[in-house]
């Protein structure tokens, strides 16, 4: 019978941090920037400074085909959008949410 060895506590804090949920706060952010914010004005404010010239014409055409791929829905773009992002772009909407987050909902 094999027994485990204890964690590192890096290790612990790791799973720990992918186990935790998004807080409810940054959760309400998230819903009320999908249902009330433009995509195509919302990634550039997400990305820019974040990454390369590059990198941000990607995301802004990436949103644009989204928003073309659901017929100009703008909440079905958001969730194909954020669906199709990469862990790395993940955490940067997840860093803007988190920013963008108060008790009262979005501050803007």
């Amino acid at each position: 019978m094999q027994t485990q060895t204890p964690l590192s506590a890096y290790k612990q804090a790791v799973l720990d941090q992918m186990r935790a949920p998004m807080p409810y706060i940054e959760l309400y952010t998230l819903v009320r920037i999908i249902l009330n914010r433009d995509i195509r004005r919302e990634v550039p404010r997400i990305f820019q400074g974040k990454v390369d010239d590059e990198m941000l014409q990607w995301a802004i055409d990436n949103a644009a085909g989204a928003l073309k791929r659901n017929d100009g829905n703008n909440t079905l773009a958001w969730v194909d959008f954020l669906a199709k992002s990469d862990r790395e772009n993940a955490e940067i909407i997840c860093e803007y949410v988190a920013q963008n987050s108060d008790w009262y909902g979005y501050n803007s």
